[in-house]
């Protein structure tokens, strides 16, 4: 196979570039190994320099005739083989994906041009209502009746959720290209997790947001916008999929073991359906019994999260149970203790 390659000046490489050695390959794992690969990223790159995205699927042929027991021999004769050969054997099939690779290219081109574009005119907008707001609550200006206060109330709601769609997509756009900046802080998670349970327990009536933990701090060094993005986004997930209210619990403790912050959101929500919980960490991804309910949402906060907890060296993972509800976790290196300098006199 190397030979081949060699013959060839093909080199394969990983989807981000990464150059391939021949056991990394999906047809040499599965043929030397015995491993079925199923579209594993890999992409040619050819002597002239040009490349092509391609996706490889490779079955041991032993598998294959474990999947389909009508199949009692081998399908290719190889004369004058040892018997073991068989077992050195398997199907693979590369497809070209360079067309979809384009449209995805093209799409992520529009979302980021379209994300750019609207941020100005709805940070304008944001910015205007809430001044107008702000100066109806303090009797400024000319007098509202309730009804206008009512209209001028929904429009500031519908542009900061508008404003925090388009900031979601600017985050998305970063990420992708990776110009994501985290600039880290040594910060209290416990305090800040207040303060955000603080802030959320305002909008709702129907929730009760309760912070269990046996620590009074617990410092993690971490961008705390960036976390607080994400403890954000894991309870308003679970204030918005509990519509009918009740508790949400959060915990927050310490793995001296593995020296990381454990945190965990706990709702008695609509739960995820068991056949899309392997998808819901991806972009635009949202549960069909969400949908079916008309609950609004981007299918962004899941992969936002799960994406900048990656940034910090940290795991996210969930339980869920269609009905009963969803339990999300995830865990933060701890602050490494700086060593004592001794002073001298």
């Amino acid at each position: 196979m190397q030979d081949f390659l060699d013959t060839n000046h093909i080199e394969l490489l990983s989807a981000d570039g990464k150059l391939l050695t021949l056991h990394d390959l999906a047809t040499w794992r599965a043929v030397m190994t015995g491993e079925s690969i199923n579209q594993m990223q890999e992409v040619v790159r050819r002597s002239d320099g040009t490349t092509i995205p391609i996706l490889v699927s490779a079955i041991p042929l032993t598998d294959l005739c474990t999947l389909h027991p009508s199949i009692s021999g081998p399908l290719i004769d190889i004369p004058n083989s040892d018997d073991n050969m068989w077992d050195q054997v398997a199907l693979v099939v590369h497809q070209d994906v360079s067309t979809l690779k384009e449209a995805e290219a093209l799409k992520d081109e529009f979302i980021n041009l379209a994300t750019h574009e609207l941020r100005t005119p709805v940070t304008i907008l944001a910015m205007g209502t809430d001044m107008l707001v702000s100066r109806s609550e303090r009797g400024k200006g000319q007098k509202l009746d309730e009804r206008q206060e009512k209209i001028l109330r929904d429009m500031r709601q519908a542009t900061h959720q508008l404003s925090k769609i388009t900031e979601d997509l600017v985050d998305v756009t970063r990420l992708q290209s990776g110009h994501l900046k985290i600039e880290p802080t040594t910060t209290d998670l416990i305090a800040l997790t207040r303060n955000i349970i603080d802030q959320l327990q305002l909008t709702t009536q129907l929730h009760q947001i309760k912070l269990h933990t046996p620590l009074n701090e617990l410092s993690v060094f971490v961008d705390a916008a960036r976390i607080e993005q994400v403890i954000t986004n894991l309870l308003s997930n679970a204030i918005k999929y509990s519509p009918q209210g009740g508790p949400i619990d959060v915990t927050i403790t310490e793995n001296l073991a593995t020296h990381e912050a454990l945190f965990k959101v706990q709702d008695q929500g609509l739960g995820i359906p068991a056949e899309q919980q392997s998808r819901i960490f991806g972009r635009f991804m949202r549960a069909d019994n969400v949908k079916a309910m008309h609950i609004g949402g981007t299918g962004l906060g899941l992969y936002l999260c799960r994406e900048l907890i990656k940034c910090h060296s940290g795991s996210i993972w969930f339980e869920s149970k269609e009905g009963v509800g969803s339990t999300f976790f995830f865990t933060l290196p701890l602050c490494t203790p700086q060593p004592e300098h001794p002073t001298h006199a």
